[in-house]
């Protein structure tokens, strides 16, 4: 028997060569697995860190944007910009709830100056240098020179303030940043011709004086079909005064073949019923208007709160170009027998039905109760008689007279006026004619009752007139007769007291008296609105107005201030001098009102007309809004506002873009994270 041998097991050495790669192969996928999701993670961990970096930074940056005034920031370096520096005063605001702290007047504190700016060093840093307490006694000249010396040596150093001052880095390493003012523009397309009511286009500091406004076509939407642009109203004081943009033509300056000209509109919703055109038709066309910084322009007589005594507002066709006027209410057809009947036309009484009556027609008061019909005060009278169409009427005498409040049959003693006709005491009118009687001088109130009293001819074919008949039960008769039977003469006609007779019958018929005419009232007064300067104590300058004062005529203004916003403590208008020309010394307070007293010629037939009244002060500097209402169409473009030469601002653009690097596999990969801001500062420069 043999010995068994054992076997032992193992690998050859090729079986050991091919292992060996197949370890070295995982090995080094391992490794470059790994390798990726660690460099895969480095760039996200930068991304992240970066993405955070760059927010907080913009907030940073726009948090101090809000709290600063848009008109007060300058920027570095000189020129249109972008700008790579900028100086603010921030206001104070000590709880931190955004709203900024005011002092006892009223008045932003601003406590501070922030310089954001770029320090080009190893690394390269955002900066933001802090002067705290501002200075507020820096002029414009060194304030600018003080950001310049900032940015230029990296903090305050050199600078005024520099005791105050500190300087952090917001952000270092590489990045880019710019800041630039961002102008706005209006774009008036719409499908359809519209206003756009109260747009406000930017903020700018206006001191006292003239400033231009220029408007300047910068394009179109895609929509539109051409260049145009219409103004209705423009604002731009501290006083918020609303001005038509019309009434301020003609432009200073234009640039192109086309002015700008005053446009009625037939939709009747512009102010004042036209609006300010530039037809222009290709970009960079422009034309500029001059305005004074404060000013209270009124031109239409509309305003909330403005009383009118005898006066009325029309839009006056007469005048080129037509537009609102304030004048004396009046000169018109006052009364009519159609009105107060209701009878359409007048209808024919029966032949000489009236031949030798006395007649006394009432024309009841429109203030008297709802049934009456006298429209409007007036300062001269005439009647118009009407004969009938069956034959012919004369009139021996005729009488205008105030009904007796208590019994309308009566006059009031010492009231009784004789109409005249031609310098007669009577006329005769023919068949289906009619005939007026002379201007006199007799008052008429709408807050009274009248009297119209006639004695008609004995003679046959003398008595025929028209008639209306009441056609509703008012409760007041129309007329009241003393039949021809029993003779009554022009003594007894013109007798006050008709009451204690008794032979006069009441009628709900109207005989012959047809109209009432009257001049404008001898007196007519319009008080103004209440204005507010939005000023403490305005130095008020001078009152002006465009009027048209027939020979005869007159207008005169009186003007008077107050603390309160009810005028309480205003003087009484009684006591306040009439102006003797333009200049105004009504005490220098906050509100403001005007009163125009306007008298017609001696005839009473010839109104003066009021188109504007402005008053004028020297207004304080400050920022305001500036905008307006606009028109905007399908043939509109689009165009942008410079007050004085520069563009009107509306908000800063802030620009940051931050970068790093992620390393692997021996190569640097540049990784990147921007934030893009548009802040509108929420503060004026008050």
């Amino acid at each position: 028997m043999h010995a068994q041998t054992d076997k032992q097991a193992g690998f050859t050495l090729t079986e050991m060569v091919i292992s060996t790669a197949i370890l070295v192969v995982a090995i080094s996928l391992g490794m470059t697995g790994y390798l990726y999701i660690w460099s895969e993670s480095s760039r996200s961990g930068i991304q992240d860190a970066l993405d955070i970096a760059v927010q907080a930074s913009i907030e940073k940056i726009k948090r101090d944007l809000r709290l600063t005034a848009l008109e007060k920031i300058f920027y570095f370096p000189s020129g249109a910009g972008p700008y790579t520096a900028l100086s603010m005063p921030r206001a104070r605001d000590d709880d931190g709830d955004g709203a900024v702290d005011i002092d006892s007047s009223g008045k932003i504190i601003w406590d501070q100056t922030v310089i954001y700016h770029v320090w080009s060093g190893n690394p390269s840093q955002l900066r933001k240098t802090t002067i705290d307490p501002r200075d507020s006694s820096l002029t414009v000249t060194q304030t600018q020179a003080q950001l310049n010396s900032v940015a230029i040596v990296g903090n305050a150093s050199a600078t005024y303030g520099s005791t105050n001052a500190t300087t952090e880095v917001i952000f270092e390493n590489l990045f880019s940043w710019n800041v630039k003012p961002q102008s706005s523009t209006f774009d008036g397309y719409a499908p359809v011709t519209e206003r756009s009511l109260g747009d406000v286009l930017g903020t700018a500091v206006l001191s006292n004086g003239n400033h231009t406004l220029q408007f300047r076509i910068v394009g179109k939407n895609p929509s539109s079909s051409s260049y145009k642009m219409g103004v209705d109203t423009l604002f731009m004081s501290p006083s918020a005064s609303i001005r038509e943009a019309e009434a301020q033509l003609p432009a200073t300056a234009v640039s192109g073949a086309t002015i700008p000209t005053n446009v009625y509109m037939s939709a009747g919703s512009w102010s004042g019923n036209y609006h300010l055109s530039f037809p222009s038709t290709a970009i960079n066309r422009s034309f500029t208007l001059t305005m004074a910084s404060d000013r209270w322009e009124e031109t239409n007589f509309r305003a909330t709160g403005e009383t009118h005594e005898d006066t009325t507002v029309l839009f006056d066709t007469s005048l080129t170009p037509s537009d609102f006027v304030l004048q004396l209410d009046g000169n018109i057809t006052n009364w009519s027998a159609t009105a107060q009947t209701a009878d359409p036309s007048g209808s024919q009484d029966d032949f000489d039905n009236l031949k030798g009556s006395a007649v006394r027609v009432l024309l009841r008061g429109k203030d008297i109760d709802e049934s009456g019909f006298i429209l409007s005060n007036g300062g001269r009278c005439r009647v118009l008689f009407c004969a009938g169409t069956n034959g012919n009427l004369r009139i021996d005498g005729a009488f205008i007279a105030v009904a007796d409040a208590t019994n309308t049959m009566d006059a009031v003693p010492g009231t009784m006026t004789r109409l005249w006709f031609g310098g007669a005491n009577g006329v005769s009118i023919n068949r289906g004619e009619t005939a007026w009687s002379d201007l006199v001088a007799f008052d008429i109130s709408k807050s009274q009752s009248y009297l119209v009293s006639y004695i008609v001819n004995n003679g046959v074919g003398n008595g025929n007139v028209i008639r209306w008949e009441q056609a509703n039960a008012t409760g007041f008769a129309e007329a009241y007769i003393i039949p021809g039977s029993n003779a009554p003469t022009e003594a007894i006609t013109m007798e006050d007291a008709w009451s204690s007779r008794g032979d006069v019958s009441m009628t709900n018929t109207i005989y012959a008296v047809k109209h009432l005419f009257t001049t404008y009232p001898t007196n007519g007064v319009f008080t103004s609105t209440i204005f507010d300067t939005r000023d403490t104590a305005p130095p008020y300058s001078t009152a002006t107005a465009g009027i048209t004062v027939p020979t005869g005529a007159s207008v005169r203004f009186k003007v008077r201030t107050a603390n309160s916003n009810d005028m309480s403590d205003a003087a009484n208008w009684t006591n306040v001098t009439t102006l003797s020309s333009s200049a105004i010394n009504p005490g220098n307070r906050r509100y403001v009102q005007f009163r125009a007293t306007l008298q017609p010629n001696s005839t009473g037939t010839a109104t003066p007309k009021v188109r504007d009244v402005a008053v004028n002060w020297s207004g304080a500097t400050a920022a305001v809004d500036i905008g307006g209402t606009f028109t905007k169409g399908p043939d509109y473009g689009i165009f942008e506002l410079l007050v004085d030469g520069q563009p009107l601002k509306k908000g800063v653009l802030v620009n940051l873009q931050i970068f790093d690097y992620a390393r692997a596999h021996g190569t640097s990969n540049q990784i990147t994270s921007a934030a893009t801001a548009e802040v509108t500062p929420r503060n004026t420069g008050r």
